[in-house]
């Protein structure tokens, strides 16, 4: 690797600065005393980013095995001073990229510089986690890191916004005033096992809690050049700084656990929660009927009344002048009727996060401005997907369900989401959309490699409430962003892609069933599955425009 840096070890032989440069500090390495650090985080631009690829193993305090297959650089964390605090470590950069992590859920007692108080902590709700930050060099402009300096493992984390006032300055932008607002990250430090090299924990008390702030950094974007385990002299094109990560300590922290029985089903959920995987069936919905006695006709509930039953008498009502927010903007549309019943679903033995609550997901209609069409990088576990929003098509609405009679609402902190028609664009280069290509070769020139659209032929094993089945994976068909209809949004970055999906056994469904439904948006309805048609699998999404 060329070495442009006259940032160097000089203590230690320059071959063997290199070795833990780039690979960090494996078993048996001294380092240097630790002194915690604050960290500006940059998005790195989706068209010029770092691709891993290498099966891992991490062992960390709420996770002490795992087998993960890190991929897409999405963030780049530079050292920050905040409010005229000294800069400790002005090496160490780290580099944070994706996976997919195992199911994981607690609630997480932290103390820092904006909680120091041990006996009121913030209160985190972590979930799953998805990112592994690697110490990494920036070779230019130049830098390098230290020896001792850890890999962090992130988990998705929420609590209600702080807020405080901060000064930020770093190497790439000059002071200026945010504030700190809420917590959407939490990182421990991780054991990292790479083949026969092991990278033990050095500092196993320090830990980092990350903050969105507003407004974000004042740089323009821009790229580095820069070194780690996963390559050498690679590119990252880097965004505004959109977050804070601060030094922390983890006080407590208690699982928090699922239980379900033959009869009931029991589940302790945090303030905010991670979405499953769900797999969609198409519905037809059961109106003008009793409730708690499907035989009975009636126009109005005290038609079930008369009939001695509680009623209601169901069947949905359309609605009109609902106003949905959420990253794409704000529009006004009406809900036509029930289209999707979605249970959480168990896809290749991955787990259920929380099986009591399924998603209900109504056609809506536009009927202010036609929207503007979005294009966006979504990342999820079949990769990295180029699409373009056409119109919003549904809306879900975290739902409750039972066979058997009427179901109350649930009280649940899943997010409803606003989900639009996709189109896939395919052979374009990942650097530059509007450039056509068909081999890697073609985007010579522009950045990043030639995407070719979601391959053909992927199949998932899924198991849900109603049955199991083997399915082909085709092509994204919605984008589901966290929306605000009457809620207020808890979990902004998490959203969902859906992709049609065909048995692979010959038939069309599980079973047809009824289903009784319930949620706060639109009350009690009662459905018919007819076939499975989605599968929708959480993920991240970057928008390009």
């Amino acid at each position: 690797m060329t070495r442009r840096s006259s940032h160097r070890l000089s203590a230690i032989p320059f071959a063997v600065a290199v070795c833990l440069v780039l690979l960090g500090s494996p078993s048996g390495a001294q380092p240097v005393p630790f002194v915690p650090q604050h960290y500006t985080v940059y998005s790195i631009d989706p068209g010029l980013t770092h691709t891993w690829g290498v099966l891992v193993g991490l062992s960390d305090q709420f996770l002490p095995s795992q087998q993960v297959t890190p991929t897409t650089a999405e963030y780049f964390l530079v050292p920050a001073v905040k409010n005229g605090e000294p800069l400790n470590n002005p090496f160490d950069h780290l580099t944070c990229y994706q996976f997919e992590g195992a199911s994981f859920a607690a609630d997480v007692n932290v103390t820092n510089q904006f909680n120091p108080n041990p006996a009121d902590p913030l209160r985190l709700v972590v979930n799953r986690p998805r990112l592994l930050c690697v110490p990494t060099e920036k070779i230019n402009p130049p830098g390098g890191t230290r020896i001792g300096l850890d890999h962090y493992e992130c988990y998705q984390a929420s609590a209600a916004p702080v807020p405080r006032p901060v000064v930020l300055s770093d190497q790439f932008n000059q002071p200026w005033s945010a504030n700190v607002m809420e917590p959407f990250l939490f990182c421990n430090p991780v054991k990292k096992t790479v083949g026969q090299n092991i990278y033990d924990i050095v500092n196993p008390v320090d830990h980092l809690t990350c903050y969105a702030i507003n407004p974000p950094g004042l740089a323009p974007a821009q790229s580095v050049m820069a070194a780690n385990q996963a390559g050498t002299d690679f590119a990252l094109h880097l965004l505004p700084p959109q977050a804070l990560c601060v030094p922390s300590k983890k006080e407590s922290w208690t699982p928090i656990t699922t239980t379900t029985t033959t009869t009931t089903t029991t589940t302790t959920l945090p303030t905010a929660a991670t979405p499953d995987h769900y797999q969609c069936y198409g519905i037809r919905e059961k109106r003008n009927v009793c409730e708690d006695d499907l035989t009975k006709t009636c126009a109005s509930n005290a038609d079930c009344t008369a009939a001695s039953l509680v009623g209601p008498c169901v069947g949905f009502g359309r609605r009109t002048g609902v106003v949905l927010t959420n990253q794409f903007g704000s529009e006004t549309v009406a809900i036509l009727k029930p289209r999707y019943l979605c249970p959480p679903v168990d896809k290749n033995g991955e787990g259920v996060l929380d099986p009591a609550v399924h998603m209900n997901g109504y056609l809506l209609k536009r009927t202010d401005a036609k929207p503007a069409r979005k294009t966006a990088v979504f990342n999820d576990q079949y990769g990295s997907h180029i699409v373009v929003t056409t119109k919003p098509y549904v809306l879900f609405a975290p739902t409750a369900k039972k066979l058997d009679g009427p179901v109350s609402a649930p009280q649940t902190p899943h997010d409803d989401y606003e989900c639009y028609k996709v189109k896939e664009l395919r052979k374009r280069c990942t650097g530059s959309i509007t450039t056509r290509c068909t081999i890697d070769a073609d985007c010579t020139g522009v950045g990043g490699v030639c995407y070719l659209g979601q391959p053909k032929g992927v199949s998932a094993t899924l198991v849900d409430q109603f049955g199991n089945s083997t399915v082909t994976v085709g092509r994204p068909s919605l984008l589901c962003a966290p929306t605000q209809k009457t809620r207020p949004i808890n979990n902004p970055t998490d959203h969902l892609l859906c992709y049609g999906i065909r048995r692979n056994d010959g038939l069309k469904h599980n079973q047809q069933v009824n289903v009784h439904l319930n949620n706060q948006q639109f009350g009690p309805e009662v459905v018919t599955t007819i076939r499975e048609e989605l599968l929708c699998v959480p993920g991240l999404k970057t928008l390009i425009n």
